[in-house]
């Protein structure tokens, strides 16, 4: 028993280490991408260097379900990118409340007889709508709710630009999103996909789909949230450019090339995570059939979302979030240490599986076996307090190196009180709401595959 104890314990310090070193690789990458991501935001002017209607047409793609709280914010943000050559589609998934309504009433919608072509299998539509006060604005009305990916396929469907960018209904994108979106899918030969950054609206005052102020919330629940969305959209997903890109980004912040999803099916609409399985997909699939693309993410073009404000709800959208990705990464496991697919199947897919999959797992493996050696006597309080230290303070280390490389970039939070509630949150973060941001995943991970066993999808 001890034994297997000491070998259990040396083989998680050494896979957290190898996490420190494969993290910090990532974080000195992603330093120099973003610092050249925010001289050219400074800098340059590409609102007016891409004020042409010669440029792609783009189309934002919105589903939305039960969000008369939100729709009109977001609908306004995208109406008022300083793209000119856009279009905006939203998606009312047969919602129970005064969703549609409210955006008849705003907007002036009339219906108008179209027969959208089927190219990717989705459910019945029951009306479509144009805006008399904005002739780029189309609201489509489905006949009963399907999810997310079955609005995001008709959307697809209805779309004639050659890109989209999807966005969360409870969100609002900046006006320059747009055009940083298309500037770097432009100077990027066979680019399929641009992610952007999303950051944490609770707490923020806007109004009419304008940002007036960012604000970190007074809340805790979403002000820990801002720590981990800062990670994972400032260093984390810039760092995975050097690698062709990663294997997830988010739904409310991503350029698509219509013709490319359209390709391989469209979104999955059985998975809550259809965002995250998309990417896995599309590099799948080119890789498999040797066709030249690039997924790239460009940190500038942000869009800012709704998070979770209690605990419970954070449990239940992460639950959701885990049980989709297990669909979605078990799905293409024969990627795995592939050389087929080229560097995703050696070094992005298998790292993914590692790092963003098998971590909690491992973690809460590690908080286990410390409590049970401590009680069996083989560590004493001063070892323990050291492996906790080895093992779990780079979350700390990597997120406090972001709160600098964010303080003399792009710095979304103004305020000096907020900047200084992001490192003490920091360390509040490391001890507390990891574990139990942990323990969602455990469960989430049990709840798919006892899903599995009784024949659900996830």
């Amino acid at each position: 028993m001890r034994d297997i104890l000491v070998q259990v314990t040396h083989f998680i310090l050494l896979y957290f280490i190898g996490s420190v070193a494969f993290y910090t690789f990532l974080l000195i990458s992603a330093f120099f991408s973003i610092i050249y991501f925010f001289r050219r935001a400074k800098y340059s002017n590409l609102t007016t260097l891409l004020a042409t209607k010669i440029l792609p047409p783009v189309t934002i793609i919105i589903p939305a379900y039960n969000e008369k709280e939100n729709i009109l914010n977001v609908i306004e943000s995208s109406l008022k990118s300083t793209y000119s050559n856009l279009y905006v589609i939203a998606i009312n998934d047969a919602s129970t409340d005064d969703t549609l309504n409210i955006i008849k009433e705003h907007y002036q919608l009339f219906e108008v007889p179209v027969i959208i072509e089927g190219k990717i299998p989705t459910s019945e539509i029951k009306a479509v709508y144009v805006s008399k006060t904005h002739a780029n604005l189309t609201i489509i009305d489905k006949q009963k709710n399907c999810g997310a990916g079955d609005s995001l396929n008709i959307g697809i469907n209805a779309c004639f630009t050659p890109y989209f960018v999807t966005v969360d209904a409870d969100s609002l994108i900046e006006p320059d999103a747009i055009t940083e979106f298309i500037y770097e899918a432009m100077t990027n030969e066979s680019a399929i996909v641009v992610g952007g950054g999303v950051y944490i609206i609770n707490g923020c005052k806007y109004k009419n789909g304008v940002m007036i102020e960012s604000l970190l919330s007074r809340k805790l629940v979403p002000a820990l949230q801002s720590l981990e969305y800062i990670r994972s959209h400032l260093f984390s997903r810039t760092g995975w450019n050097i690698f062709g890109g990663t294997m997830s980004y988010s739904g409310t912040a991503t350029l698509f090339d219509r013709k490319a999803v359209t390709t391989v099916g469209g979104f999955d609409t059985h998975n809550f995570a259809q965002d995250a399985e998309v990417i896995m997909k599309l590099h799948a699939y080119m890789r498999k059939n040797k066709i030249p693309y690039k997924i790239l993410f460009n940190p500038s073009a942000t869009v800012w979302t709704d998070v979770p404000d209690t605990f419970a709800a954070f449990a239940t959208q992460r639950d959701r979030w885990r049980r989709g990705l297990l669909r979605g990464v078990l799905r293409y496991w024969y990627m795995f240490f592939n050389p087929r697919y080229g560097i995703q199947g050696m070094i992005c897919y298998p790292a993914y599986i590692l790092l963003e999959i098998l971590g909690p797992i491992i973690e809460f493996t590690a908080y286990f076996c410390v409590a049970v050696a401590y009680f069996l006597h083989m560590l004493n309080g001063y070892q323990a307090i050291l492996y906790i230290i080895l093992a779990w303070g780079f979350v700390s280390y990597l997120t406090i190196a972001n709160m600098f490389i964010n303080l003399v970039t792009f710095n979304r939070y103004k305020r000096t009180s907020d900047i200084f509630r992001i490192f003490m949150l920091a360390i509040i973060e490391t001890f507390g709401f990891r574990q139990y941001s942990v323990l969602v995943s455990i469960y989430g991970t049990f709840h798919y595959f006892i899903n599995r066993l009784r024949g659900k999808p996830l």
